[in-house]
C-alpha cells in the first residue's frame, strides 16, 4: 500500500485485569481513515509489568503489524500457544481446552472495555464478536501459526 494522505482519527483504549498468576492487557486501537470512509482496529493482549506498562504480547500471534492506515494484519494462533499462555496465568489446572479458556479471558475483557468505555469503541466490538471469537473455535485452529487463508487450505475448507 502506498503512503496514507487522509487525516488519520486514532483512539485507543485499554483495560487492565488480574488473571491468574498474570496481570494483563486489552489494547485496542481504532483508527478512523477520514477521507476513505473507514474504520480499522487494532487489538492485542499483552501482559503487564511495573505500574501499568506493556510486557510481551500474548494474543493475537506477535507482532503486532499494522500498516499506515492504521490496518492490522495478524496470523492465527495454535491450541499449542493458547496452551502455554493459559500455563503462564497459572491456569493449567483449568479443565477447560485452552482455546475455550482463552476465549472467556479474552470475553470478559471485552465486557470490561464495554462497562469503562459504553459505545466509544463499537467498531471493535463488531470484530471482536464476530471475526476474533472465530479465531478460539476448534474447527480454525490452525497447526502453526498462519493466516486464516493458509489455515482455510490447510483444512480443505478452501482449495489449495
Amino acid at each position: 500500500k502506498g503512503k496514507c494522505e487522509s487525516p488519520l482519527h486514532i483512539k485507543t483504549f485499554r483495560v487492565f485485569a488480574r488473571v491468574g498468576l498474570q496481570n494483563l492487557m486489552l489494547w485496542v486501537r481504532e483508527t478512523d481513515v477520514v477521507n476513505a470512509e473507514c474504520m480499522h482496529v487494532a487489538y492485542k493482549l499483552t501482559t503487564v509489568v511495573g505500574d501499568r506498562e506493556e510486557g510481551d504480547m500474548l494474543f493475537p500471534v506477535p507482532p503486532l503489524v499494522m500498516d499506515e492506515d492504521g490496518e492490522q494484519t495478524y496470523l492465527l494462533m495454535p491450541l499449542s500457544d493458547m496452551q502455554a499462555i493459559k500455563g503462564r496465568c497459572g491456569q493449567a489446572s483449568d479443565p477447560r481446552p485452552a482455546n475455550v479458556w482463552l476465549k472467556s479471558v479474552f470475553s470478559a475483557l471485552v465486557e470490561a472495555l464495554r462497562s469503562k468505555h459504553g459505545d466509544e469503541v463499537t467498531q471493535f466490538y463488531n470484530i471482536a464478536d464476530e471475526s476474533i471469537a472465530e479465531a478460539f473455535e476448534e474447527r480454525y485452529l490452525p497447526s502453526k501459526a498462519m493466516t486464516q487463508l493458509e489455515m482455510l487450505k490447510e483444512k480443505g475448507l478452501i482449495p489449495a
